[in-house]
């Protein structure tokens, strides 16, 4: 299956040339994660790093950015949201 993003910006602005009203609602948090195992298991499962002949420095270099002190939560921001038209 395909899908195609549309960011809530390009999505709100197209949605305002067809309804009078559109309402957007974004949905903004922090996932909290222990260290940054799990991003680095999700990071592993993407088709990006699948279709790297190499995918070990990519995965080196994330977690290096984000390398952190034993008991320091690891935080990802997460963004998404939806629009509501009438």
């Amino acid at each position: 299956m395909w899908h195609d993003r549309l960011p809530l910006d390009q999505g709100e602005a197209l949605l305002h040339t067809i309804f009078a009203d559109v309402t957007r609602h974004d949905l903004v948090s922090t996932l909290r994660l222990p260290g940054p195992e799990p991003a680095v298991a999700y990071l592993r499962s993407t088709i990006v790093t699948s279709l790297l002949a190499d995918p070990e420095p990519f995965i080196a270099a994330f977690t290096r950015r984000y390398q952190n002190d034993a008991g320091v939560t690891f935080g990802v921001t997460t963004h998404s949201g939806f629009l509501v038209c009438a």
